[in-house]
C-alpha cells in the first residue's frame, strides 16, 4: 500500500471514530469505502431533536463487506452508555434486523452477520432512553 493511501486510510479511520453532537440543527457527513468487489457508501445524518430527546450522529456505526461469505457485518466502534435497541431498515422502512444492546455486554467492534444485502439504501438506528443515533448507508454490489 502506498504512503498516500495509508495516510488517507488513517484519516478515514479517525473520522469514523469522531462523534458529533447535534442540537437544533441538521448535519450530514459522507464517507466512501471501496473494496475489490463491493462498494459501500455511508452517510451520517442527524435531524433536529424534539423536546428533550437528543439526536446524535454516531460515526462509529458501520457496515463492512465480508467477501469470504458474500455478506455484510454490522460493527460498533463507539461504546454505549445506556441500554439501547439497534435496527437496520431498508429504503421502504421495513426492519431487516433488530437487537437489544446492553452496554456491559457490548464489545466495541463485534461484528453481527446480516447475510447478503441487496443494492440499496439502508438506515441503521440505535435508540436509547433519551438519545437516537442513526446512519444512512448505501450498498452497491
Amino acid at each position: 500500500m502506498k504512503p498516500k493511501n495509508l495516510t488517507l486510510l488513517a484519516f478515514l479511520l479517525m473520522a469514523l471514530l469522531f462523534v458529533s453532537k447535534v442540537y437544533a440543527q441538521q448535519t450530514t457527513t459522507k464517507t466512501k469505502v471501496k473494496t475489490d468487489s463491493t462498494k459501500v457508501k455511508s452517510e451520517t445524518v442527524a435531524n433536529t431533536p424534539e423536546k428533550e430527546d437528543r439526536v446524535e450522529s454516531l460515526s462509529g456505526i458501520n457496515l463492512f463487506p465480508n467477501r469470504k461469505t458474500q455478506s455484510f457485518n454490522f460493527r460498533f466502534t463507539q461504546p454505549l452508555k445506556d441500554t439501547a435497541n439497534v435496527e437496520l431498515k431498508n429504503a421502504s422502512g421495513k426492519v431487516i434486523y433488530t437487537q437489544a444492546l446492553l452496554p456491559e455486554e457490548m464489545p466495541m467492534a463485534k461484528p453481527v452477520d446480516l447475510g447478503k444485502l441487496s443494492n440499496g439504501i439502508y438506515l441503521i438506528e440505535v435508540r436509547s432512553a433519551n438519545t437516537t443515533y442513526w446512519k444512512k448507508v448505501k450498498v452497491r454490489n
